[in-house]
């Protein structure tokens, strides 16, 4: 299972070069052995760890650390996210059988089974570095499976006024046509985020995207290209989904838009 990124409200980020200054050796240990060992542990003891002192959980909460623990392959138990229709989301995890009486070339068993209550209105919209934005009953949190963290995605004004609005209005133009999440480097969080597109055909695309540091909705806007209600994958810093632009070609095509999230720009 990969790192999973800090939920709630991080430390100031240091560089390299400040946190080894500042690194307290209770053990002494030079930064560099300590986040030899913290490698070697599994993701859920790691978390614990940032509980120890303030220059731990800046050493797991920095980028580097982050980046090299979630590249690290280690032999963690993988997790596979299954999204069943009207069924809910289910998390398995998955280990080899290292028994060395069973000849079955089949060794690979269910460990473990987690899973959201199912019932068709709890589904899973996107998967962000094995962190899930989930949904029930109209509102979003998200979900880590490793941790047990949730964390609720505020109401936006704007999309509960889609839901009320029965007059025809500026807000009833837009509908939601997808839901997603992904990790903003620059902040250091995960950034929750509704697609809304036209029902016009007038082209028009509104990405309204949440920021848990400052607490704020900030609402992105283009012309030219509407999103398809289709599943949305996250990989390298860009959610990606299914659309359709009428600026290519001279009838318009379909298309991939991607989103950069650190900068929100599409």
């Amino acid at each position: 299972m990969t790192m999973n990124h800090e939920f709630g409200e991080s430390l100031s980020s240091e560089s390299s070069s400040s946190r080894s200054e500042s690194f307290v050796n209770v053990y002494d240990l030079t930064e560099d052995l300590a986040v030899e060992i913290l490698m070697r542990l599994p993701v859920v003891d790691v978390i614990k760890m940032k509980r120890v002192c303030k220059s731990l959980y800046s050493l797991i909460n920095s980028s580097d650390f982050i980046a090299k623990y979630s590249l690290l392959d280690g032999d963690r138990d993988p997790y596979m996210f299954i999204s069943i229709p009207f069924k809910g989301t289910r998390v398995v995890s998955v280990y080899e059988d290292d028994d060395d009486d069973d000849d079955d070339d089949d060794d690979a068993t269910v460990k473990t089974v987690i899973h959201i209550r199912p019932t068709p209105a709890r589904f899973c919209c996107c998967c962000c570095d094995g962190v899930l934005l989930v949904s029930f009953a109209g509102q979003l949190a998200l979900w880590n499976p490793a941790t047990g963290d949730i964390k609720d995605v505020p109401t936006y004004d704007h999309y509960k006024n889609l839901s009320d609005s029965d007059d025809g209005g500026e807000e009833d133009d837009l509908y939601v046509t997808n839901y997603g999440c992904g990790f903003d480097f620059q902040n250091n969080e995960y950034r929750p985020f509704i697609v809304l597109s036209d029902k016009c055909y007038s082209f028009k695309t509104e990405i309204e995207i949440y920021s848990y540091k400052k607490k704020i909705w900030k609402i992105i806007q283009s012309s030219g290209i509407i999103s398809h209600g289709v599943d949305m994958v996250y990989a390298d810093g860009f959610c990606h989904w299914p659309g359709f632009s009428r600026l290519v070609g001279p009838n318009g095509r379909d298309v991939i838009v991607s989103f950069d999230v650190t900068n929100e720009l599409h």
